[in-house]
C-alpha cells in the first residue's frame, strides 16, 4: 500500500476526476490520507465485520440524503422568487413539497434507527467523516494562496 501511494497511482486516479487534482494530491501528501483510509478499511474488511462497515456508512449516507433533499425546499423558494420577478412559469411537479418530505422522513428514521441499534459504529462513521475536515481546509487554504496575486 505504501508503494501504491508513493508511485503516484492515487494521483493518477485523481487525474480522472480533475487534471489539477493529480498534482494537488501528489504535492500535498494526499496519498498518505488515502492510503491510511485504505489500510483502515482493509483491516475492517479482513476482520469479517461487514456489518460494522455498513453501520459506519448507513447513518452518514442517509443523513446526507435527507440534507440534500431538504435543499430542494430552498432551491424551489429561490426559483419562485426569481420567476415572480421575471413573470415566467416555473417547473411544476405534482405533490412537490409532500414527496420531498416523504423522502426526508424515512431517511431521518433510518438515521435514528442506526444510532439506536449501533450507536458506537454510527459515531465512528461520523468521526471518519470529520477526519476529512482538516485536509479540506488545508487544501482550500493552499488553493487561496495559489490564486491570490503575489505582491
Amino acid at each position: 500500500m505504501a508503494t501504491w501511494g508513493a508511485d503516484g497511482v492515487v494521483a493518477l486516479l485523481g487525474a480522472f476526476v480533475h487534471a489539477e487534482l493529480a498534482a494537488r494530491i501528489s504535492a500535498t501528501g494526499g496519498n498518505m490520507f488515502i492510503c491510511a483510509t485504505l489500510a483502515w478499511t482493509s483491516i475492517i474488511a479482513l476482520s469479517g465485520r461487514y456489518e460494522q462497515i455498513l453501520s459506519y456508512v448507513v447513518s452518514m449516507n442517509f443523513l446526507f440524503f435527507a440534507l440534500s433533499a431538504s435543499c430542494l425546499f430552498v432551491l424551489r423558494r429561490r426559483e419562485r422568487c426569481d420567476s415572480a420577478r421575471e413573470a415566467g412559469e416555473a417547473f411544476r411537479a405534482r405533490w412537490r413539497p409532500w414527496t420531498i418530505g416523504l423522502f426526508i422522513l424515512p431517511c431521518l428514521i433510518i438515521v435514528g434507527c442506526s444510532f439506536w441499534t449501533y450507536p458506537v459504529n454510527s459515531l465512528i462513521g461520523y468521526a471518519i467523516l470529520l477526519m476529512g475536515v482538516p485536509p479540506y481546509f488545508y487544501w482550500r487554504r493552499q488553493q487561496r494562496r495559489e490564486s491570490s496575486p503575489n505582491p
